[in-house]
């Protein structure tokens, strides 16, 4: 799916529960990053949005943020 289609599915709310975006082009990856974040309820964007560094990612607390459901929404989003 190109990113066109991904961003349609944002704001339409009709996203998998699992979704991998990959690109070469950061500025791509940002814009959907920044859509899906909008995409969120922000009063409780604090406990549902995570963001990991792979290099310096700690396995057990990734895998930990991985299992826990997301607080007062529907949705939870984990960057890595």
């Amino acid at each position: 799916m190109d990113y066109i289609d991904l961003l349609k599915k944002i704001d339409q709310g009709n996203l998998s529960s699992i979704n991998l975006v990959h690109s070469i082009e950061n500025y791509l990856l940002d814009l959907v990053l920044d859509s899906l974040v909008a995409s969120m309820d922000e009063s409780f964007l604090d406990f549902n949005y995570q963001r990991y560094d792979f290099e310096k990612a700690d396995l057990d607390e990734l895998l930990s943020s991985l299992e826990t459901l997301p607080v007062f929404s529907d949705k939870k989003l984990i960057v890595i």
